[in-house]
């Protein structure tokens, strides 16, 4: 009994996530160095929160690709195409945050 073949166009969008995960990788990480900066003024419980959600982003731009990979190769593909916007979560997060705070 032979497995059915594995889905191309969700291959083709893993890589084209993937490569666009890796374009916005240095990116994410200046995010994260330069929140810092928003406590110059004092730290409340909204900046805490934002410079905790800016780390997050990076590592979800790192883990969200291997995710979605280790999903495709399980066939899995809803879960693949659901890993690659991980990154979104803790970004609209700290937008969110932001604009509240």
């Amino acid at each position: 009994m032979s497995a059915a073949p594995r889905s191309r166009q969700v291959m083709l969008g893993l890589v084209a996530g993937t490569v666009i995960s890796l374009l916005l990788l240095p990116l994410a990480l200046m995010w994260a160095a330069f929140s810092v900066m928003a406590s110059d003024a004092g730290m409340t419980p909204a900046i805490e929160t934002f410079i905790t959600l800016s780390f997050c982003i990076p590592l979800a731009f790192v883990v969200g690709p291997i995710l979605a990979w280790a999903a495709w190769f399980l066939r899995r593909y809803t879960l693949a195409v659901a890993a690659l916007f991980l990154p979104l979560i803790p970004f609209v997060a700290a937008i969110v945050v932001m604009a509240n705070a």
